[in-house]
């Protein structure tokens, strides 16, 4: 008998198309925006919902151009930055959710 999952591994970003971009750094740099993006849904609405599923990844690509940091188009964004503030708005989401 199989163990349902807890809420949070639900609730998980997907991995980025391959489509996405020509490299792993230029899709995980997405991946980190959805994830910012979604926080930032939750800051806005204050639900639990999980918004990581409910974003499309051509919002994202439209996003992106607020996260450029660089004109190499292999190496457009600072992925450790872009985590770093995915990570952050998470755990402010995920510790008022656990309440």
């Amino acid at each position: 008998m199989a163990i349902a999952p807890d809420q949070d591994e639900l609730c998980n970003a997907p991995r980025p198309p391959i489509e996405l971009g020509p490299t792993a750094y230029v899709r995980n740099g997405y991946r980190a925006i959805l994830r910012i993006m979604a926080a930032k849904k939750w800051q806005e609405t204050e639900s639990c919902e999980c918004y990581l599923t409910q974003i499309r990844w051509q919002e994202v690509v439209e996003r992106s151009g607020e996260f450029v940091v660089s004109d190499d188009t292999r190496r457009p964004f600072d992925v450790s930055e872009l985590r770093l503030l995915a990570d952050a708005l998470l755990a402010k989401r995920d510790q008022a959710c656990a309440e």
